[in-house]
């Protein structure tokens, strides 16, 4: 499950304010926080900061607008999750309100991953992609986007929960 909480915080007239990214990852398993879990913030394909999750569990990231991230949530034995985010089209005027995103992830382990090609690349895709919305003149993520991916991952929940009983 992926949960998205957007705040938008003013910044000083004539400086341009960040997009603070925060949250946690836990196991989808047993919902509980994920110690020793990384998050990795990449930039044109390469990670120019990571958090260890350790303690309360939390990360916290700042990005600069116009460009693309990705961000990864790991840990050995899990399955890889990232979201996209794309901060390249907010306009100059409104990159001086700062914004703050809160993603929340559960991963899941490898154990109770599957093995057919369909599932492993559903797995594979990003959970969300955000992107600067015109409309609400803020970053909002496609939930659309992410319902499609949450609905093939409960299908192959469903699977594996039946692989299970065999």
């Amino acid at each position: 499950m992926a949960l998205f909480t957007l705040m938008v915080v003013s910044a000083q007239e004539h400086k341009e304010a960040k997009l603070h990214v925060y949250g946690g990852v836990e196991s989808a398993a047993t919902k509980q926080p994920l110690n020793g879990a990384i998050v990795l913030l990449e930039k044109n394909g390469e990670v120019i900061e990571y958090a260890k999750l350790r303690g309360n569990n939390k990360y916290h990231f700042i990005l600069e607008y116009g460009e693309i991230y990705k961000i990864s949530y790991t840990k050995t034995g899990y399955v890889t999750r990232a979201f996209i985010i794309n901060t390249k089209k907010v306009p100059k005027s409104l990159r001086k309100v700062g914004q703050i995103i809160d993603i929340e992830l559960d991963i899941f382990q490898l154990a109770t991953a599957v093995d057919f090609d369909y599932e492993i690349e559903i797995l594979k895709k990003p959970i969300g992609k955000g992107k600067y919305n015109k409309e609400s003149q803020d970053i909002s993520f496609s939930f659309e986007y992410t319902k499609s991916i949450r609905d093939s991952i409960a299908i192959i929940n469903d699977i594996v929960r039946e692989r299970s009983k065999e």
